[in-house]
């Protein structure tokens, strides 16, 4: 009994987290996003990013948490591998993969 308490308050713990990052990175993304598109700037590219992670679950959540931030697209995902598709002309590749590791690391570090 004492287990399945524990694992529930862990994940109730991960998802509080989870939505607290993701709304704020949701809003500064778009208003980000809207200023590239409006001065036509873009520099797409695919991103292979992986994770300390086979669960399922986390992947699906973290693929989800980089599909509705603005300007990324989760296109696939292979064993704890993500690739995503980055539509960012500020940034290098590796900047956007350190941000991506750094969202994981708070939401279930």
């Amino acid at each position: 009994m004492k287990n399945k308490v524990y694992r529930f308050f862990r994940w109730l713990k991960i998802i509080i987290k989870y939505i607290l990052l993701l709304f704020p990175a949701i809003y500064k993304d778009a208003y980000l996003h809207i200023k590239r598109i409006i001065k036509k700037q873009s520099n797409p590219h695919i991103l292979e990013i992986t994770l300390p992670t086979t669960n399922p679950v986390i992947l699906t959540m973290m693929a989800n948490f980089i599909t509705l931030t603005p300007g990324t697209i989760t296109v696939d995902i292979k064993e704890s591998t993500l690739f995503v598709l980055d539509i960012d002309s500020d940034s290098n590749p590796e900047h956007s993969k350190r941000a991506i590791l750094n969202d994981y690391n708070k939401i279930f570090g």
